[in-house]
């Protein structure tokens, strides 16, 4: 497993996921197909490889949890800086008068 540093663009994070994926594939698929149980059907014509389509997901997963992530700290910090845990003092008592 590679490690992401933050100075990498996207397509490079992309490219590497797609490799990792595919080298899993490469290992899983041919097992995969030696315990599949039942009539072996010829699969659709697909212009994507398995690896590009686990990829999809993956990816899709991995975006979420970054959205995920950001909310949270834009939630977090809206509450930590939420004006009503200042004391509110009227106006009119402020100079004494009431």
């Amino acid at each position: 497993m590679t490690t992401i540093s933050p100075n990498q663009d996207n397509v490079t994070i992309q490219t590497e996921l797609y490799c990792e994926i595919n080298e899993f594939v490469k290992v899983f698929h041919p097992i995969f197909k030696k315990h599949l149980i039942g009539e072996r059907r010829q699969r659709p014509f697909s212009r994507l490889s398995v690896s590009e389509i686990m990829t999809i997901p993956v990816a899709y997963q991995t975006l979420l949890k970054l959205f995920d992530l950001i909310f949270r700290l834009c939630e977090f910090i809206f509450i930590a800086l939420r004006f009503d845990r200042f004391p509110y003092t009227p106006p009119n008592q402020v100079d004494g008068h009431s």
